[in-house]
């Protein structure tokens, strides 16, 4: 779940900036590319496991956290959809398991 959060804060770099040209040239737009594949790849994943992210709320959601602006959700929400996503996903696990 931490890491979850990490990456997302992650992303706001790469998010927040303006689309970019293919050509990366500078080391700052090498490691924002870098850390944004990353994330995807990860984001990727965990939706083969059954995890489904709005990658439109997902920018909203960092764009407010790094510009400053009010959060749609109180961090009790945001905790409260983090335990129930791991409800969800330890069920499907034990599911897949046979358990």
């Amino acid at each position: 779940m931490k890491a979850m959060v990490y990456a997302a804060g992650l992303m706001a770099a790469v998010i927040a900036t303006p689309s970019l040209a293919t050509d990366l040239t500078t080391f700052e737009q090498q490691v924002s590319y870098s850390i944004g594949y990353k994330m995807g790849k990860s984001l990727k994943e965990q939706e083969a496991k059954g995890l489904k992210v709005d990658l439109d709320v997902l920018k909203e959601a960092i764009t407010d956290t790094v510009t400053g602006k009010p959060l749609q959700l109180t961090e009790d929400q945001m905790k409260a959809a983090f335990i129930e996503l791991q409800k969800q996903m330890q069920a499907k696990a034990r599911e897949a398991s046979g358990k």
